[in-house]
This record gives structure tokens, C-alpha cells and sequence, in this order.
């Protein structure tokens, strides 16, 4: 261990790559240099996945271009743990909590940075809906208690979360990741008969990302205020007419962060009769609308049922 503490800074950092996330752990608890070393080393996390169902937290990373996956904890024994207490519905508290600590004790570190952070929130067992729910709650609380804990917010990339609940579920995550540093939002509801993001979309994670993906509309549906000042939008089975899509073509000429925009699930004859759409090279129903410093085709392809906003430069 005193090889490891005495070498320089910049080798440590390296070497300190190569090692899974066992046995840093194992290295915290050897003294407390090694913990300091632990604690404060730069790590750099390609992928984090959190599953309810089966229950397990795995980390995957890149060396020389392979993709190498460590888990925390026996993922097979977890699994086969998990499904002999299924059977008499009753969920193994311990192994998720003792689970969740250790996920604490990787990120504790103020220098940690995550590529890809997915969490799945559904249940995959059929007949086991109300084991899964329990577990879900379990899992998302000890997650949002831990996260709160650490004192400084964490630096994630592209983050997805697959769930059927309420956006609860989401705000268990999102406000505990650096502002500024997501490409990516992806929000996956995908059973739920009511879903809201009401309070999502006012967190500075949000309007400060760069792409956020919502796969289904709510059913208050959303107010365009609400997501018009983030760059990439998409958003699956969508219901927005003409004349909204407007007032938010003339918004996006206001402001220069606008880059695409794209909703799934419109009817056929989405263009007003008195519009004068005109078929594009792709065979799509396409109209462009000039603003002062540049143009947004409006796209209509029919194939996907989709509307597409798409910046071009004016013509000269």
C-alpha cells in the first residue's frame, strides 16, 4: 500500500484506472492514506445502471476500446436471492442497503464524472408487480436520502431512467447532478395513466441540458414555455397543433440555443387546409419559415407519423 501512496501523482492517477470498484473499496480500508487516495483520485465512470428488477447496481468501463462491466456485489447470487424471496413476497432490504452504501462510497468522490447514468424502474417479472413496486420505492428513497448525503452534486453526461410512476421517481435523481454538465435527459414512462413533469422541467439540470427526450406527453399536457428554451426536444405521441408549433417557431427566432425539435404521433392531415405545404426530396410535406437570422423547415413525415423542426441558414 505504500507503494501506491508514495507513487507520483499523475502515475497513481493511471495505474488507479485500471482498478475495478471492488477492490477500491477494499483499498479504503487498508489505511488512511490509501483512503485519502481513494477519496480524491479523479474517476472517470463510462456507464452506471441501477435495476430493481432483478436488483443490482453494475458499472461498466472502457480499457483500449473493450467495454469491461464490474458489479457491486454477486450479481448471480443477488438474482437468484431476489427471485427464492419473490416467491413469498418479501423483498431482501439488507442486500439493497448494504448495496446502495457502497454505491456512497464510490461516490462520495467530488472528481467523479459519469458518461452514462440508466436506471430502470419497471417490473420485469410478470405476476410479481407488487414485490417490484415495493423494492421500486425502497431503492429510489435510499437512492435519494444517499445522493442528498454526499454534500456536492455529481457530474453525469446522458442520463435515462425508465420508470411507471410519477415524475416522484425522477426527482429522486435529477436535482443531484451537476447543473451545466448533461447532454442528455431521457424520461421513460412507460405504463403509468398519468404522467407529469411539471416539476422536472423547472430544474436547472433540465433547462440547462442540452437534449431532453420525453416518451409520452403528459395529460395535462405541457405549456410551451416550459420546454422552449432547451435546444434538442423529442418528444413520442405527442398532441400539438399547427398554430402552437408556431408560436414556438417564433420563440426559437428570439434565441440562438435552438437546435432540433421532433414529435412523434401526429395525425395525417396535421397541416391546416389553408397552409401551403410543399413536398420535399424525401417525399415529405415540408414548409419553411424565415426568421432574421435564420430559417426552421417545418417536416412533416408522414412514414413516422412525425413533425420535425429543423434550422437552416436563410438563403442569400
Amino acid at each position: 500500500m505504500h507503494l501506491l501512496c508514495d507513487l507520483p501523482y499523475v502515475a497513481a492517477k493511471k495505474l488507479f484506472h485500471f482498478i475495478d470498484y471492488d477492490t477500491r473499496l477494499s483499498l479504503r480500508t487498508c489505511s488512511k492514506r490509501t483512503k485519502i487516495w481513494i477519496d480524491t483520485l479523479p474517476i472517470y465512470i463510462y456507464g452506471l445502471k441501477i435495476s430493481t428488477d432483478p436488483f443490482y447496481i453494475k458499472f461498466s468501463d472502457v480499457h483500449d476500446g473493450v467495454l469491461a462491466h464490474s458489479d457491486m456485489g454477486n450479481l448471480l447470487y443477488g438474482i437468484l436471492r431476489e427471485t427464492f424471496l419473490s416467491l413469498f413476497n418479501v423483498i431482501d432490504e439488507t442486500t439493497i442497503e448494504n448495496t446502495v452504501d457502497k454505491l456512497k462510497m464510490i461516490l462520495r468522490n467530488k472528481n467523479i464524472r459519469i458518461k452514462y447514468f440508466k436506471v430502470s424502474l419497471v417490473c420485469n417479472s410478470p405476476g410479481y408487480e407488487e414485490v417490484t413496486s415495493e423494492q421500486v420505492y425502497l431503492v429510489t428513497n435510499l437512492m435519494k436520502v444517499m445522493l442528498a448525503s454526499l454534500g456536492h452534486s455529481i457530474r453525469v453526461e446522458n442520463f435515462w431512467i425508465i420508470y411507471n410512476g410519477d415524475q416522484q421517481e425522477v426527482l429522486c435523481f435529477l436535482p443531484f447532478f451537476k447543473p451545466g454538465t448533461l447532454k442528455t435527459i431521457r424520461l421513460d414512462n412507460v405504463e403509468s395513466e398519468k404522467v407529469y413533469f411539471d416539476q422536472v422541467l423547472i430544474l436547472p439540470q433540465v433547462v440547462q441540458s442540452n437534449t431532453v427526450w420525453f416518451r409520452r406527453m403528459p395529460e395535462n399536457k405541457l405549456s410551451l414555455e416550459s420546454f422552449w428554451n432547451i435546444p434538442l426536444v423529442r418528444f413520442d405521441n405527442a398532441v400539438l397543433d399547427f398554430h402552437e408549433i408556431n408560436q414556438l417557431i417564433q420563440h426559437y427566432f428570439q434565441n440562438d440555443t435552438f437546435k432540433y425539435f421532433l414529435i412523434i404521433g401526429v395525425s395525417e392531415q396535421w397541416f391546416p387546409d389553408n397552409s401551403q405545404p410543399f413536398v420535399d426530396e424525401k417525399n415529405n410535406k415540408a414548409m419553411i419559415v424565415e426568421g432574421p437570422k435564420f430559417a426552421i423547415k417545418i417536416i412533416h413525415n408522414l412514414e413516422y407519423r412525425a413533425i420535425v423542426l429543423d434550422k437552416i441558414p436563410l438563403k442569400s
